[in-house]
């Protein structure tokens, strides 16, 4: 694939901007699993940035209110601010991404889509698609369907609260990976295919 002079000029930018802000992420989220809440800097940042967050998205304000029997102050703490700091950065990845693809040229787009070999698809499928990834990132952010029992299933672990807020470590970092991707990954593929059938012509 031929990159045009808008990419070449601006990707590598975009690039250290989303791994230094998912780096920034991982690193304080490490560092919370080991701080206590409102104790020392990491402590005092991470308690300022649930209550914040908290007040912003509504699946971090759940897992003080909907969770039964309560997570305790220090599992409370922990799980927040984790899923407040990886969120944090989603929101901010996404706002770069749209930046960066409505200022890049619609010839390079276009170019972009072709060597790729994306299709024009029906207005119905598209209508489908983006409904589906508006659904999948709200549910990410409000939480629907989160806090309810106990999965079965081990593997649906990462999607429940009720399972990974009581789980280690590791289980409420995949979650908050998980609603990173919600939150990037389907809103941005509903932008390119709304794009890609916008910009690519019919098949005969």
């Amino acid at each position: 694939m031929v990159l045009g002079p808008y990419v070449q000029r601006n990707f590598w930018y975009l690039a250290a901007f989303v791994g230094t802000s998912f780096l920034i992420a991982g690193a304080f989220s490490t560092s919370i699993t080991y701080a206590q809440p409102g104790v020392g800097f990491v402590g005092e940042l991470g308690l300022v940035l649930s209550q914040k967050a908290a007040s912003l998205i509504p699946v971090v304000a759940k897992y003080a209110t909907n969770m039964d029997p309560p997570l305790s102050p220090e599992v409370l703490f922990k799980t927040q601010s984790i899923v407040a700091s990886f969120m944090l950065a989603g929101f901010l990845n996404l706002a770069a991404y749209a930046v960066y693809l409505v200022r890049m040229p619609k010839a390079e787009r276009t170019e972009i889509y072709t060597s790729r070999q994306l299709k024009r698809h029906s207005v119905l499928f598209v209508c489908f698609s983006t409904v589906f990834a508006v659904y999948v990132a709200l549910a990410a952010y409000w939480g629907f369907d989160e806090f309810e029992a106990a999965p079965k299933a081990k593997w649906w672990c990462a999607m429940q609260a009720s399972c990974y807020a009581r789980g280690d470590d590791l289980t409420i970092f995949a979650a908050a990976l998980l609603k990173v991707l919600a939150l990037l990954v389907f809103p941005l593929g509903a932008a390119v295919l709304i794009d890609a059938s916008r910009l690519l012509p019919r098949e005969s």
